[in-house]
């Protein structure tokens, strides 16, 4: 099992409502074809969010399933790897960053860095595979601060066994732990005990821009001109 890092970006969520979401509906992110390959099922994933200039560890979540793929991209997955059916969808799922209609769920007993490999390939032959994401249920995890780690976009390699070291010897008495250090991990991490996932497609998807649509405000001398 490896362990990753991911921030939540704060355009569409404050720690309080992301957190809320997560217990209501359980973790789903947006991840690029490239991350996934360096993934599996079983893996953890280390959630942070930027607080002033740091960025502090507040939960975490076990990858169990793989969404947003569009009709096409899940009925070729399951064909190509013998997915079988948990479940018919049809649920409406309201999240800060918009809103989907979830379709059928399907099991699988493939390693996901196989199954992106799959949805690169359909992506270069023109095929639309939706807006893969990640998910599995939200757990709690005792705020730290990460004073050297900078925000970024994506997920990455973390090397928690240090982390949880330069945990234990922060011992500043402090209530929210400042440890120093990237941790980075050298090389990517045996595979995955856990083979097995959910993999579920996505009907229909708005943006939160497109259900809340902003409203440019327009100075009264710029009308009249």
């Amino acid at each position: 099992m490896a362990y990753h890092l991911h921030f939540v970006g704060k355009q569409y969520y404050t720690l309080q409502s992301f957190v809320r979401e997560a217990e209501l509906y359980g973790v789903s992110r947006r991840i690029s074809l490239t991350d996934l390959c360096r993934m599996n099922w079983g893996d953890k994933v280390l959630l942070a969010i930027l607080d002033g200039k740091s960025g502090v560890v507040f939960g975490q979540f076990t990858v169990t399933t793989l969404t947003g793929l569009s009709p096409e991209a899940s009925r070729a997955v399951r064909e190509e790897f013998g997915a079988r059916k948990v479940d018919d969808g049809g649920g409406v799922v309201k999240r800060g960053c918009g809103k989907y209609i979830t379709g059928a769920s399907y099991e699988v007993e493939t390693p996901l860095p196989v199954i992106a490999r799959f949805l690169m390939e359909l992506k270069r032959q023109g095929i639309d595979i939706g807006k893969p994401m990640i998910g599995g249920p939200f757990e709690e995890h005792p705020p730290v601060r990460l004073k050297d780690v900078p925000f970024r976009q994506g997920f990455r390699l973390f090397d928690y066994s240090r982390f949880l070291e330069a945990v234990k010897q922060a011992g500043n008495g402090k209530k929210v732990p400042v440890v120093k250090g990237q941790f980075y991990v050298a090389e990517l991490s045996a595979k995955a005990k856990k083979q097995d996932g959910k993999v579920q497609e996505v009907q229909i998807y708005w943006r939160k821009e497109e259900l809340e649509p902003r409203i440019r405000q327009v100075k009264l001398s710029e009308v009249m001109r």
